[in-house]
């Protein structure tokens, strides 16, 4: 069943919701929403489709962003203007690689699904197959957002990311044609995204795509965020979420400190909250990856991914980036259960307890 965006409140539902999926990253939710009320306001259609309405033949392709979850530092913007990046001439860079892809794959494009869900990564894929006037499917690879497209079903389960297309709003087209494997073609990608951010990549068969999605979340992402954005008294929103999605609050508290700094173009660090109400007396330390993968209570390992750790504002229920985090101000912390698939042996090699741990060990013994 089509569903369909009939205002720009039901924009802020969606962007709410795939911020709260979106576990301290999934890019930034204010961009997402002002590109698609720009698409709104432009009177082109933004809707998805479900699975079972897609057809036995045709091609998807995912798009999404690629590059550290951190604003854009001060020597990447002066690397710009030097090398003559000045004038931007594409709106939606977007467009143009999944242009280009069309033209390396030769094949026509029949569908987009999200890699992820996050607040700016999904937006834009919804707004790309508004603008290219191809199907969006109602589900994604991960059902949260990822750091890493290594982390993603379709390269758990062995199939290749490229040939990938990434654009920038310059003009710059970079194509990715073939890697031994997609942890190389993650590299590549980060690489890239120091300028080239918008990439598009995972053509598949739709017969296959269908095997590997997490399904309808974009309209759960919908659902969850009218729950959130219709509710301002805490209790009752701690309550719908454990009642509606099985979300379980872990932690109450105030942040007390938060560092990080952008590591092989990821934005690592700490979230450190000093427990409120039932929580006084404890402390709670969250470790993000763009993401947040690993909460620490009292410096026991509480919350882990794939399971997602989601944090959301005490005053009104707002889900938030790690970004928008502020010193001194109240939160309250979920974890909500992750696709079962993301905890299959195949993919605790990627996307595991173990996996995170062993980089929140490097990234300690860096800061030391």
């Amino acid at each position: 069943m089509m569903f369909k965006i009939r205002s720009k409140e039901d924009i802020d539902y969606l962007v709410t919701g795939l911020t709260f999926y979106g576990t301290g990253g999934g890019g930034n939710p204010d961009n997402g929403k002002k590109i698609l009320y720009e698409i709104f306001d432009s009177g082109k259609e933004l809707s998805w489709i479900d699975i079972n309405e897609t057809v036995d033949h045709g091609l998807a392709v995912t798009p999404y962003i690629m590059g550290s979850a951190a604003p854009e530092p001060s020597y990447i913007t002066n690397l710009k203007r030097e090398i003559g990046l000045l004038n931007k001439i594409w709106d939606f860079p977007m467009v143009e690689a999944l242009k280009e892809l069309e033209t390396q794959i030769e094949s026509p494009i029949s569908y987009i699904i999200p890699l992820e869900l996050g607040g700016g990564s999904t937006a834009r894929a919804l707004a790309l197959s508004s603008l290219a006037d191809l199907d969006i499917v109602d589900g994604d690879y991960a059902g949260r957002a990822v750091p890493e497209i290594t982390q993603v079903l379709p390269s758990i389960y062995g199939y290749e990311a490229t040939p990938i297309v990434a654009a920038d709003e310059y003009g710059n087209i970079v194509i990715i044609k073939k890697t031994i494997n997609n942890m190389v073609a993650e590299r590549f990608g980060k690489l890239i995204s120091e300028i080239s951010y918008a990439q598009v990549g995972f053509p598949l068969d739709i017969r296959i795509a269908r095997k590997l999605i997490v399904p309808r979340t974009l309209t759960k992402s919908y659902e969850v965020g009218q729950l959130l954005r219709s509710e301002s008294n805490i209790k009752s929103c701690i309550e719908k979420l454990e009642k509606k999605i099985g979300s379980k609050l872990i932690f109450k508290g105030v942040l007390k400190r938060i560092q990080w700094e952008t590591i092989d173009y990821y934005m690592v660090g700490k979230s450190e909250f000093d427990g409120l109400e039932e929580f006084e007396g404890f402390n709670l330390i969250i470790w993000f990856k763009n993401e947040n993968h690993l909460a620490f209570l009292n410096g026991n390992l509480i919350a882990y991914s794939p399971d997602l750790i989601s944090i959301i504002d005490k005053d009104n229920c707002s889900p938030l980036t790690n970004t928008r985090l502020k010193i001194g101000d109240q939160y309250i912390v979920f974890v909500t259960k992750s696709d079962d698939r993301l905890k299959s042996k195949e993919a605790q090699k990627f996307i595991g307890k173990e996996y995170f741990m062993s980089q929140y060990e490097k990234y300690e013994k860096l800061k030391k």
